[in-house]
């Protein structure tokens, strides 16, 4: 009897501590008042609970009937905190925040995602406190939560760059009207994190002051300025700027120089540099996600051999602007859209390991080490002061493009170069494309002296008349085919009857495999 009556006290005591712990309906129904000193900073004011929920900070409850016997059916506190317009027009999203227990947390989910059940159960790999057995649960509660709070519809994008008038740099606005990113994808959500600014213009400025006698360098600059261009320049070709040379020459450096225009320098974590050892459709979104902003992307080597075609594929794509048309069950998927310049490095050049001549007419590569020879402690203090000071020059020049008429003179200035480049080119179809090129490049770097960029002390374009030299050369495959077999033939010149090993008698010996033609001895061809 004893311990009988010992373990009914301690049943007692355990449900009255139950009870203490339990939620009790509110008088009030704020949802700020509800969640108290830990409401997020940001929530809007004003949000109201449904008649039958609570909130607090030990989950959301459900009173059907009024009499106080709740239903728990979230363990964590978790609500709607803005709706958006995507302005893609691929319809609403919901900002839904929840607190994990260390902190809260935020998600865009479309409408379609949020309150459809087996959808939003998806959710709960991503870290929401969800589960199939209470989706039903939570889908009814959001739908009761935005009944009773209208809210005002807020702007969202899914892609960086030009949207409107206003321009997405990252999480941050440049002008405009206030328009949200609504990517929340890890990979997405880092690179988005990249484009920040540290450190001082002036400081940036320093850094990059032993750039103006680097004329490889100096390219690589200009072209991470030219895709915010393209919003005026509809018929301005897209192109990829590639860097080649030997390991160690400087070519990441060169690209850390191209990057710290908009964001962080760096080829891991939250940087903006990726490399080569990725998909095509990887490559085709990053280029879709980072609209009017450069790729950059390191080290063709990453990519195996029996992959080569994939840079093939990658130069096309980036060049038009578009990815690949996909199909679904019931028909097309919505086609991947940009307007971008790639800035590429390796130790081979892009032109050598491409298969097609077509896709050299869209290349200037520039051959040799960026920094020269014996430059290794100015590769060294650069990188350590881009790290310090970066995503300054992007914000100033979109500010500059987005003042009154500024179009028109982009417009202006750009018709300038490319008939000046076309007039150099003459008729030939490959050159008179990079003409378009030089002109974009030309255009970036009027506009950059303008916003206090220092002026080169060699002049870069020199280096980019070459590189479309060898575009020009390398796209023209009828004459590579002629040029390969004339080295063959010299190399086996032996095998042709004329030019014969002979014998001690001066008996001329016929090649094992038989003769390959007929070439007489010094004969001499005009073309």
């Amino acid at each position: 009897v004893g311990r009988l009556e010992k373990l009914l006290q301690q049943r007692q005591a355990e449900q009255e501590a139950a009870a203490a712990r339990a939620p009790r309906p509110r008088t009030g129904r704020d949802l700020s008042a509800s969640l108290g000193d830990m409401a997020p900073e940001d929530m809007p004011p004003g949000l109201r609970l449904p008649e039958e929920y609570i909130v607090g900070m030990g989950g959301v409850w459900r009173d059907r009937y009024g009499d106080g016997d709740t239903d728990l059916i979230c363990r964590r506190p978790l609500f709607v905190a803005a709706i958006a317009e995507d302005m893609d027009c691929a319809g609403q999203s919901l900002d839904v925040r929840w607190h994990d227990g260390r902190r809260w947390c935020r998600r865009w989910l479309p409408r379609g995602t949020a309150l459809v059940a087996h959808r939003l159960a998806d959710e709960a790999q991503r870290g929401m406190p969800v589960t199939s057995g209470s989706a039903k649960d939570i889908v009814a509660w959001l739908d009761a939560f935005l009944a009773e709070n209208p809210m005002p519809e807020r702007r969202t994008s899914a892609t960086l760059g030009w949207r409107g008038d206003s321009f997405l740099w990252g999480r941050e606005v440049i002008g405009g009207e206030r328009i949200e990113l609504a990517q929340e994808e890890e990979g997405i959500a880092r690179l988005a994190a990249g484009y920040r600014a540290a450190g001082t213009w002036e400081g940036w400025l320093e850094a990059i002051r032993p750039v103006s006698r680097l004329p490889r360098v100096y390219l690589a600059l200009l072209a991470s300025m030219v895709p915010p261009l393209y919003r005026f320049l509809d018929d301005a070709p897209g192109f990829c700027l590639d860097l080649a040379a030997k390991t160690s020459g400087g070519k990441t450096t060169a690209l850390r120089v191209a990057a710290s225009v908009w964001g962080l320098p760096q080829d891991s974590g939250e940087g903006l540099i990726r490399t080569w050892d990725s998909s095509t459709t990887g490559i085709e979104r990053l280029a879709a996600f980072s609209n009017h902003l450069p790729l950059l992307l390191d080290d063709t080597r990453r990519v195996a051999l029996e992959n080569q075609h994939h840079l093939q594929q990658t130069v096309y794509a980036v060049s038009q602007g578009q990815g690949r048309m996909r199909g679904t069950i019931t028909g097309l998927q919505k086609q991947a859209a940009w307007r971008t310049v790639m800035i590429s490095t390796g130790e081979d050049r892009l032109v050598d390991l491409l298969r097609a001549g077509g896709a050299a007419a869209r290349l200037l590569c520039l051959w040799g080490s960026p920094f020269g020879e014996a430059q290794q402690a100015l590769v060294d203090g650069l990188r350590v002061q881009l790290l310090q000071h970066h995503g300054h020059l992007g914000p100033r020049l979109i500010r500059h493009l987005q003042g009154e008429h500024q179009g028109e003179v982009v417009r202006g200035i750009y018709r300038h170069w490319l008939h000046r480049w076309q007039e150099k080119a003459g008729g030939n179809q490959v050159a008179a494309r990079g003409a378009g090129y030089l002109a974009l490049l030309s255009t970036a770097q009027e506009i950059g002296e303008q916003l206090g960029l220092p002026k080169p002390l060699i002049d870069p374009m020199g280096e980019a008349l070459a590189a479309l030299g060898i575009a020009q050369e390398e796209a023209a495959l009828e004459v590579k085919a002629l040029r390969l077999t004339w080295e063959w033939a010299v190399a086996h010149s032996e095998g042709f009857l004329g030019r014969e090993v002979k014998d001690r008698e001066y008996n001329g010996r016929p090649p094992a495999g038989g003769w390959l033609g007929r070439w007489e001895e010094g004969e001499m061809w005009t073309y």
